[in-house]
């Protein structure tokens, strides 16, 4: 019976063996976990202070925009849901004041280029 039983302890050593020999390949990949987790972290830091730079720009490019002080932003640097609804109405109408201005200074180079197409050439201008 101790021997029948050592057999078959011997056996299932010897199958959990070859299991972890198996595992090896894929447990050596694992190696550099450390090193990619700290990698990865660092990423993740960088990624959250180019946001919170780009909140800080938008912020202050959204200010020089609208020309006054825009309101004051939460701890997380969000906007109230009346506050930003006001903002993004202030800024769709200088987008339209905008467009407007450029389409009327358009259609007036326009004409300009129009009517100097129609005047008669000078030939003294051609030499």
């Amino acid at each position: 019976v101790a021997h029948s039983d050592r057999v078959k302890l011997m056996q299932e050593c010897a199958e959990l063996q070859d299991r972890l020999d198996g595992l090896a390949p894929k447990l050596a990949g694992f190696g550099n976990a450390d090193a990619n987790h700290a990698y990865l972290q660092g990423v993740c830091r960088n990624v959250a202070e180019e946001s919170q730079r780009l909140r800080d720009m938008n912020g202050a490019l959204g200010a020089q925009l609208l020309g006054e002080e825009l309101p004051e932003a939460s701890d997380d640097g969000t906007l109230s849901a009346p506050e930003a609804v006001l903002q993004v109405l202030k800024l769709q109408q200088k987008l339209l004041e905008r467009q407007e201005s450029q389409l009327a200074e358009r259609e007036e180079l326009a004409e300009k280029i129009r009517s100097l197409e129609r005047a008669p050439v000078k030939p003294d201008i051609l030499q």
